[in-house]
């Protein structure tokens, strides 16, 4: 809380530089005596709450110096002892979930129904984490790594193709559509290789939901190990 009087109301002349020196001889900080000291040496305030500007005061048009001009109330001992409260959460109290709320309210209206498929995976998180990280071409594949500047060549480290970007490591690898071909059926392997688009290819096998008798498993499930495997096969071939 501030509070700003009329100097002049309790003295008939003062100077500034003995406030100043009042100030620094009670041992404020020289930051908080800057502060009061630009305070009582304008005519105009601005109060803020939890960092938001609330309202410009010019106290020169109201008369200077009275609480009723800040709208804040006086302290009372009835009132109770101060209290730390979150704002932003009618509760009053801090959280990690609505404190993410408040940093991605822009975002939030934004999203892309489409990860959802994704993030209920039946399956160990840190597959559901592997598969996000894949749709956002963020693997560190040779291609990825030579944009990034961390490498020079984009050849597949398996089958020497050219490009070895996140599809053809997860599947279109000769050495990888081997693995495909022994645990697809027959009837979707033709479509299974066709999509071009690795957010598309991931989203289509997460949706088809056919339960694997020789498995105990869904092929959504089992798509995502396989996959996740490959991956962690790759990187103990290259490193």
């Amino acid at each position: 809380m501030a509070i700003k009087i009329d100097l002049e109301k309790a003295y008939d002349r003062v100077r500034w530089d003995f406030i100043d020196k009042s100030i620094q001889a009670t041992g404020i900080s020289g930051y908080l005596r800057t502060v009061i000291m630009s305070a009582i040496t304008t005519t105009t305030m601005k109060l803020c709450g939890i960092g938001y500007p609330l309202k410009n005061l010019n106290l020169q048009e109201k008369g200077l110096g009275t609480l009723e001009h800040l709208d804040l109330p006086p302290p009372r001992h009835s009132a109770g002892a101060d209290e730390i409260k979150w704002m932003l959460a009618s509760s009053g109290k801090f959280t990690i979930k609505n404190a993410y709320q408040m940093l991605t309210i822009n975002s939030l209206y934004n999203r892309n129904p489409r990860w959802k498929v994704i993030w209920k995976y039946l399956g160990p998180q840190r597959i559901q984490f592997f598969l996000w990280l894949a749709c956002k071409q963020r693997l560190l594949t040779n291609l990825e790594r030579a944009r990034r500047g961390l490498n020079h060549s984009t050849f597949c480290p398996m089958c020497r193709h050219n490009t070895e970007d996140v599809l053809h490591t997860l599947r279109d690898c000769s050495t990888i559509k081997e693995i495909w071909l022994s645990i697809t059926h027959p009837s979707w392997q033709n479509q299974f290789f066709s999509n071009d688009n690795i957010f598309n290819w991931v989203e289509e096998n997460l949706k088809h939901n056919e339960w694997l008798i020789w498995a105990n498993t869904s092929w959504p499930t089992l798509f995502g190990i396989v996959a996740w495997r490959i991956w962690k096969n790759r990187n103990f071939f290259v490193f």
